[in-house]
């Protein structure tokens, strides 16, 4: 064999082996890869949303809002009940005004169909068996981040003792009250249902223009003589709403 063959199978060897030696190694050596970033719920503007159990939505200030559960109480048809029943929706807020606050709400077709909590008004405006149509909104703002307006007050009740005293006696000064309020125009339309909390609190988002405020109730007492107020555009008004008692 000549030089030249001797050299051209020399070489062919050598490439072959390093060939192989390569292909070995890279087999030996495992592939790191990144897990992929974790999604996160897109924002949504305030205003009405879609709730499904299981996906939360996260509003433009970061609140996350998450339905937990529907209960359907509603009166079986062909059966005579003593009360109708209605569908709610459980509700767990967190985040934006919240912080690390966890609150949790229940929305009614019938017992509760608006809420104030942490800042935030919430209010149903559909539900079936699998999903809840809520309208969520920011008092002061609207769904595109601009000033809304509306009402924002207090609801107390007093008096709470038959005779004034001097000085003030403490225990008898008026209370924050829960109850639920009409509003309507003042041509007798009704234009929504707005509840107070435990701690009094009331908010609703409502267009300029004037309403009149009742309270709605079942009983004799307590009582409330309607109250005409007037929301100009881009505030919201402040409202005062005392309940009358009957103790005297």
């Amino acid at each position: 064999m000549s030089i030249n063959s001797h050299a051209s199978l020399l070489i062919s060897v050598l490439l072959l082996g390093f060939t192989l030696t390569g292909s070995a190694c890279s087999g030996s050596v495992p592939v790191a890869h990144e897990p992929p970033p974790q999604r996160l719920p897109a924002a949504t503007a305030f205003g009405s949303a879609i709730f499904r159990i299981g996906k939360p939505v996260v509003f433009a200030d970061g609140l996350r809002v998450e339905l937990k559960a529907i209960h359907d109480s509603r009166c079986p048809a062909k059966v005579e009940c003593i009360w109708q029943g209605e569908l709610a929706a459980d509700l767990i807020a967190r985040g934006g005004e919240l912080g690390n606050q966890e609150a949790a709400l229940t929305l009614g077709t019938v017992t509760a169909k608006h809420r104030t909590v942490g800042g935030y008004d919430f209010a149903l405006g559909d539900v079936s068996p699998t999903t809840a149509t809520v309208i969520v909104t920011k008092p002061g703002l609207s769904s595109n981040g601009e000033v809304a307006s509306g009402i924002h007050g207090v609801v107390t009740l007093g008096p709470r003792c038959p005779v004034e005293r001097t000085p003030p006696d403490p225990n008898c000064a008026d209370r924050p009250q829960a109850a639920t309020f009409s509003i309507d125009t003042p041509a007798g339309v009704h234009v929504a249902d707005a509840g107070g909390g435990p701690d009094g609190t009331l908010s609703l988002r409502l267009p300029a223009g004037t309403y009149v405020i009742s309270l709605r109730t079942t009983s004799a007492m307590p009582t409330m003589a309607p109250q005409t107020v007037v929301v100009s555009a881009g505030a919201y008004t402040e409202v005062s709403l005392r309940l009358d008692s009957g103790i005297r």
